[in-house]
């Protein structure tokens, strides 16, 4: 509170005169609240911008690429344009989650060097290993999350790392004008943990579609859950996917492999043939035959691991003719 204080006192009597003070925080931190109590910082920044302006510089809003290139740039190395623009896509460039990426590679070997002493890519790069330090940092941001925010990340994570606001308040039991609440005011704003990607009508249905601001903390949020969770999550959601994209029977096929995929994943297997074979039909009036043949190939083994019945000999035949129809 002392250096708070100094803080506001330097800035109104130095208002004028050639000296700069920068100041550097983290708003998730600010944002909290201590035993009802908001943090000191947050009323001398209000106040300080009344007084003069804009006096904020978001670092959020610096485009990472500039960031991630300097940084490959620091040593030698004959890392591809592919290694790079995954990596960009991994950590956004937030600096901690990309230096420490690099670093955890480079122990495990996943980056290695070669007889000119320049990093390349090892023969089993590891994308999924996260560093321990990138962990704990997530880890923090989300525990300290009141629990109703944490359940909506958890959906939110099932989905993907773009996500639907109504899927998740449909799964939660969530009053969707609540749900959105939490993700403008508290995980964007606040926390800095998601933000708005697009809003789209299907029907009649709105679908408020956000995204993770950084993929790790989608994969973090993911990977916390035990088994068992994420097979139900992942059955709610489909289930709630469903009936958004069954108000428009013509636009159910386009969303068929994403329906596939949480079907798949909650072990309802006839479900997941289903989408599978609409997805196939769907690329095939695409053209996209390579497409097609993927997922028809993957819903015929999945449903002859299923048991004899009349669905599965006549739903075994309509893969049968498709995958013809595809070749």
């Amino acid at each position: 509170p002392g250096s708070v204080s100094l803080l506001f006192h330097l800035g109104r009597v130095l208002a004028g005169r050639r000296i700069l003070i920068v100041g550097a925080y983290r708003p998730e931190e600010v944002a909290l609240v201590r035993d009802g109590e908001r943090h000191p910082l947050v009323q001398v920044l209000n106040e300080l911008q009344r007084l003069f302006g804009d006096i904020s510089i978001s670092l959020d809003n610096i485009e990472g690429n500039d960031f991630v290139e300097r940084l490959l740039e620091c040593e030698p190395n004959d890392l591809t344009t592919g290694f790079q623009a995954l990596l960009q896509r991994q950590t956004q460039g937030h600096p901690l989650f990309t230096i420490e990426l690099l670093r955890g590679m480079q122990e495990r070997g996943d980056l290695i060097k070669d007889q000119d002493g320049k990093w390349i890519e090892g023969p089993a790069l590891d994308w999924e290993s996260m560093p321990a330090r990138v962990e704990a940092v997530i880890a923090e941001r989300v525990g300290r999350l009141e629990q109703p925010l944490q359940d909506i990340l958890r959906v939110a994570s099932v989905e993907g790392e773009t996500f639907t606001a109504e899927v998740a308040a449909q799964v939660l039991g969530f009053d969707q004008r609540e749900v959105v609440q939490h993700l403008g005011t508290e995980l964007e704003r606040t926390h800095n943990l998601v933000q708005v990607h697009a809003i789209r009508a299907l029907g009649s249905r709105q679908m408020s579609r956000y995204r993770f601001k950084h993929y790790l903390c989608q994969k973090y949020v993911y990977d916390s859950m035990d088994e068992v969770e994420r097979t139900y999550l992942h059955k709610d959601v489909g289930a709630a996917l469903e009936s958004f994209y069954s108000t428009g029977e013509q636009d159910l096929p386009a969303f068929a492999p994403q329906l596939a995929r949480h079907f798949q994943q909650a072990r309802v297997s006839e479900k997941a043939v289903h989408y599978l074979y609409l997805s196939g039909k769907k690329a095939i009036q695409l053209s996209a035959y390579q497409e097609a043949l993927l997922h028809l190939d993957h819903g015929l083994e999945l449903l002859l691991t299923l048991p004899d019945s009349p669905w599965r000999a006549e739903q075994e035949l309509d893969l049968q003719i498709t995958i013809g129809m595809a070749w």
